[in-house]
Formats: structure tokens, C-alpha cells, sequence
């Protein structure tokens, strides 16, 4: 039951993103065909005409469209005619091409904001370093970790009289600097102290999630509660960029990623474990890393679209078209690679040696 509400989740925020656009370019007079589910490639599973548009569910369930007059050589429309997304105002291509990343930047913050007044805001309790997730199928597990333990030493070094910051730098460096050989953690639980020895995998990575104990405390005042969801949204995303860097940089394994198959199936696991809280604070990150994604400018994004608006505005006329395009087939191609590449790690990551995601 929780991966059809992980899946479903997800889907909402997939529908919501193209539907932004079909709002927009309506109100703006483009013609839209059809509003699709999935991804045009393999059977239909639905298909029905309401209104002039074609609605559509393909197989292929991760994805969606919005298709205009101009994504068909076969369509009825004129070629200048208004109707068409090329023919219309600059600052009209650049409001649909916005549509879908406003619509998903705004659905995380107020889904972290529901989250804040319904569960509560985490806050920390305390200056100790709490194991609050021990990674199945990683060195930490292997080497009897438990979860819901106090992290007193590393390698020997108690970090008793460090702020709780410098605590968590200190454990993540000293097991970086460690690997490939084993870390030593003076662990207490229930007033006892025991010591274990874990020696680091491939990616000097142990397989724990650590940090402050932390108390909810539920925000009533829904102005309140927006704020602090605001600046929740702002560093994840900063985090979520510090992130992307550190793959490029060797910071972490390329394994840390996750596509649709591996954030369903460990979604679905945290809902099991602690709730449908977690399953929805998830799905409101996806939907802020949707947004963000969308404005990179890669041509088969909106990003794309959006960088070829912004040039429209400066120049006074649009990019030729047969330029953009090659550019939104070349990023289209790009695009499936990547998904290929990303589908493949998740059936490895997932079915051949699963490694769940550090959520």
C-alpha cells in the first residue's frame, strides 16, 4: 500500500507541473492538443477528447506533457497563427515555460508548511550526536551498529567539549580521512558504552545518519509556519546544490543518486517505518527539486525554453527555429540517455545490491 502512495505522490506532483503550464498558456491563447501522463513512447493505456484536448496515459508513467500546435507537423493550426507557441509575445513564451516550476516550488513550500503545523518543526535537544538511521547492506550494519545511539568517540577522540557542529564535521572528516581503514566509534546507549570497529566501504562511506536528538513541536499560525517552510525550502535547495558538486568532485558516490524506481521503493520503506509524514516531507523535496531542475538551461527542460525566451527579450527576436530545434534534440537525446543510465542504476541499486537512499 505505501509504494501506490509513493507512487501516486508523485504522480500529483507530476500532473501539477504540466498542468501549470496548460493554466498559463490557455490564459496566454495557445491551443493545447493534449496534456499527457508519462512519457509518448510505448502503448496508451488511456486516451480521451474532453474540450479539444486529448488526454492521455502512456505506459511509461514517469513523466507528463503538454503538447502545443507547434509539437506536430500534421496539426490544423495555421502557421502564424496566435494559437501557436511560437507566435506569441516573449514575455508570454517565458510565463508558460516558468508555469511548471512555479507551480512545483510552490507545492513543496506549502507541503513543508502543512508538514510544520500538522507534525511539528524539528528542533534540536541537546548537543549529542544521535545515530538516528543505520543503512542496511552498509559497514555500520555489518558491524552491529543499532540505531538510537550516542556517537562519544572516534578513533579515540571524545567529543565531549565540541559545539555540536563541530562534532558532526569532526565524525564525517575523521571517517574520511580514516578510509579504507576501520573507524573506531565509542557508542552509548541506556547508559552503557561499547566500542565498535567499522572499516569504511568503496565510497569511504559507513552507512549512518547522524545528527542532534530532535523535538517536534507543532507551528498553529499558518503565516508563521509559511516562513519557516520558506527557509526550509532555501537550504535544501542550497544543500541539494552542494550535493550535486560533491558528485562531480568525488565528495560522493554516484550510488547516492536515485531515480523513480529507488525513490518509490525507499519512500514506500520510510512510510512503513515512520509514517506518512516522511513520505510527504519526501515528496515536498521532490517537488522542490523538480523546480530547480526545470530552470537549469538544458534545452529539452523548461530551462531550455526559458533560456531561449530571455535571449528573445534581449535580442527583440526570437532564436531561428531550426536552431533551437537541433538544440532541443540534442538535450532530448541527452535526456533518455541520462534516464537510461539512471533507470539502470536503480535496478542495480534496488534488485543486484541494494543500497537504499540516505533520506
Amino acid at each position: 500500500m505505501s509504494v501506490i502512495t509513493m507512487l501516486i505522490l508523485i504522480s500529483v506532483l507530476i500532473i501539477a507541473h504540466e498542468w501549470g503550464h496548460f493554466w498559463v498558456a490557455r490564459r496566454c491563447g495557445v491551443k493545447v492538443e493534449r496534456f499527457g501522463f508519462g512519457l509518448p513512447f510505448g502503448p496508451t493505456l488511456w486516451s480521451k477528447k474532453i474540450g479539444g484536448v486529448e488526454y492521455c496515459v502512456h505506459a511509461a508513467l514517469f513523466g507528463g506533457y503538454v503538447a502545443f500546435p507547434d509539437d506536430s507537423k500534421d496539426s490544423e493550426v495555421p502557421l502564424d497563427s496566435p494559437e501557436r507557441f511560437e507566435n506569441q509575445r516573449p514575455r508570454n513564451k517565458l510565463a508558460i515555460a516558468v508555469a511548471g516550476v512555479t507551480v512545483n516550488a510552490i507545492m513543496g513550500w506549502l507541503l513543508i508548511a502543512v508538514i510544520f503545523m500538522a507534525w511539528g518543526i524539528p528542533k534540536p535537544v541537546g548537543d549529542d550526536v544521535h545515530i538516528f538511521r543505520v543503512i542496511p547492506n552498509y559497514p555500520a550494519a555489518a558491524a552491529g551498529v543499532e540505531g538510537d545511539e550516542i556517537i562519544r568517540k572516534v578513533n579515540g577522540t571524545s567529543l565531549e567539549k565540541m559545539t555540536l557542529e563541530k562534532k558532526q564535521e569532526y565524525i564525517k572528516d575523521t571517517i574520511l580521512a580514516t578510509a579504507p581503514n576501520p573507524v573506531s566509534l565509542t557508542l552509548e546507549k541506556d547508559n552503557t558504552l561499547r566500542k565498535v570497529e567499522i572499516i569504511p566501504n568503496e565510497e569511504k562511506l559507513i552507512g549512518i545518519n547522524y545528527g542532534p536528538k530532535i523535538e517536534k513541536v507543532p507551528e498553529l499560525n499558518p503565516l508563521t509556519a509559511s516562513s519557516l517552510a520558506l527557509q526550509e525550502s532555501v537550504l535544501f535547495i542550497g544543500e541539494y546544490v552542494r550535493t550535486l558538486g560533491q558528485l562531480f568532485d568525488g565528495g560522493i558516490s554516484w550510488r547516492q543518486l536515485g531515480g523513480p524506481i529507488r525513490i518509490v521503493k525507499d519512500g514506500a520503506d520510510i512510510i512503513d517505518a515512520k509514517g506518512i509524514e516522511l513520505g510527504l516531507m519526501i515528496t515536498a523535496k521532490i517537488s522542490l527539486i523538480l523546480a530547480f531542475m526545470n530552470l537549469l538551461p538544458i534545452p529539452a527542460l523548461d530551462g531550455g525554453h526559458i533560456m531561449f525566451g530571455l535571449i528573445e527579450m534581449v535580442r527583440g527576436k526570437p532564436v531561428a527555429k531550426e536552431l533551437q530545434e537541433k538544440f532541443v534534440g540534442a538535450g532530448f537525446i541527452g535526456l533518455l540517455l541520462l534516464m537510461a543510465v539512471i533507470f539502470m542504476l536503480d535496478i542495480y541499486n534496488v534488485f543486484v545490491d541494494p543500497v537504499p537512499l540516505p533520506m
